[in-house]
């Protein structure tokens, strides 16, 4: 009697247990929230370079459109966020120009930017400055060096930086307009709600240099990207690296420059010569609407202030700083992606190689379309900003210049790669 008044509240607390025990182990299982850069970011998990495996997009016949997503990506987009009431810790701006003379041809080329009639560009069409930015980062066309000069902007500036995971729901019930976004996104239906009045703006890149770059990258990102420090292991002649345990060239940048090349032409020659569709040029611009260029070109005239090329990224980048009123000591970047004599590029495929650049120009007919778009009107832009403008831009390619050989020098050149958490997507 006793045994069977008993049994169900045996059950009970064995249930009881059970839930007990998975709840504990649901807790256990949530990251730890750790600060990443005091005072500007938490970082809500660790993520591992073994996971951040690349498919072979490229042996597809969808497009060039989207890429890879480095490791410092992927926690730039996923798991980090702005910590707004930690904000009060940012870095007091620097000066807005360095001498007079800096400062005056400020003043002149804003004054001809805004003056220019029938202006191509909306960012530069009305006096009053816009309420905030929003740059639609594409892959493999230098959009991690204009991050970067967003990135420092917004914390020399204490702006409120919009993450990738936003929602419509989330902007109209908590949180104020953001200041700031600097990354990709294929379907940003919610820019609208999140920065009302935001000026959108974007990059594009020569479509066989970014096809290149894209393929190359693929086979070169581990080796610069987590393992800088290895010792080379070459020895047993020219099979791929294991790039995740072993050993691998780690120096020795004219044999790996070599390997990268045959790699990528071995990949290349698998493809069938015709034309890709557009892909993220035109899927990203058009909200993944539609992939047809025209479609992404009346959408950029539409609903982009400002866009341009990777041939003129600086002059991108100090359009911006005029237009919003930063310094350009705030705007220098780090190119975190240069394989410098490692890299391949299409000044390489000459000769015997020749074949590549042609097969790439099929292939990319479509991405051209948009580009060429993009690099008529951008060009004409930049030549009616007058002589002034001009000048700014090289004061701001010679810093950059400098910075870049500061960089170079404390590294050693070994250290070039090290993850450096402290600066968002590099």
């Amino acid at each position: 009697m006793s045994l069977n008044a008993n049994f169900p509240w045996s059950h009970a607390k064995l249930a009881l247990l059970v839930a007990t025990l998975v709840f504990l182990y649901m807790v256990a299982s949530v990251p730890e929230i750790a600060p990443s850069t005091p005072g500007l970011y938490i970082t809500l998990t660790e993520y591992e370079p073994e996971a951040a495996s690349l498919p072979d997009e490229f042996d597809t016949e969808a497009s060039f459109g989207v890429y890879d997503h480095d490791e410092t990506e992927h926690r730039a987009e996923v798991e980090q966020f702005p910590l707004a009431e930690a904000r009060i810790t940012a870095p007091k701006p620097p000066p807005l120009f360095s001498n007079a003379k800096e400062g005056e041809l400020r003043e002149k080329s804003l004054e001809a930017l805004l003056r220019i009639e029938d202006a191509e560009f909306t960012l530069f069409r009305d006096i009053k400055q816009p309420s905030g930015l929003v740059f639609l980062k594409l892959h493999k066309v230098g959009g991690t060096s204009v991050a970067l000069a967003l990135n420092n902007a917004s914390r020399a500036y204490n702006l409120t930086e919009m993450p990738t995971y936003a929602t419509v729901k989330k902007c109209q019930e908590e949180h104020p307009p953001y200041d700031v976004y600097f990354s990709h996104n294929t379907n940003g239906q919610w820019f609208d709600a999140c920065m009302p009045g935001a000026a959108k703006v974007t990059l594009f890149r020569e479509p066989v240099g970014r096809a290149v770059s894209a393929m190359t990258w693929a086979t070169n990102r581990d080796y610069f990207q987590y393992y800088p420090d290895r010792a080379c292991d070459y020895k047993a002649g020219d099979r791929k690296p294991d790039f995740k345990y072993g050993k691998f060239a780690c120096h020795d940048d004219a044999f790996r420059h070599n390997y990268t090349l045959q790699s990528f032409l071995k990949r290349l020659k698998q493809r069938r010569d015709h034309p890709t569709p557009c892909g993220e040029s035109c899927m990203s611009i058009t909200r993944s609407k539609s992939n047809e260029p025209k479609q992404a070109i009346a959408a950029l005239d539409k609903e982009y202030a400002l866009y341009a090329t990777t041939e003129h990224l600086d002059e991108f980048i100090v359009m911006l700083a005029l237009r919003y009123g930063w310094s350009l000591d705030t705007m220098i970047y780090h190119k975190c992606k240069d394989q410098g004599t490692v890299k391949v590029s299409p000044r390489h495929l000459v000769g015997e190689h020749a074949w590549a650049v042609d097969r790439l120009r099929i292939m990319t007919s479509q991405e051209a379309k948009v580009y060429e778009h993009a690099a008529q009107k951008f060009t004409s832009f930049v030549e009616k900003a007058g002589p002034d403008f001009a000048a700014l831009v090289k004061i701001f390619k010679e810093r950059v210049r400098d910075f870049q050989a500061n960089v170079k020098a404390r590294m050693h050149g070994s250290l070039k790669w090290k993850r450096r958490f402290h600066v968002q997507l590099c």
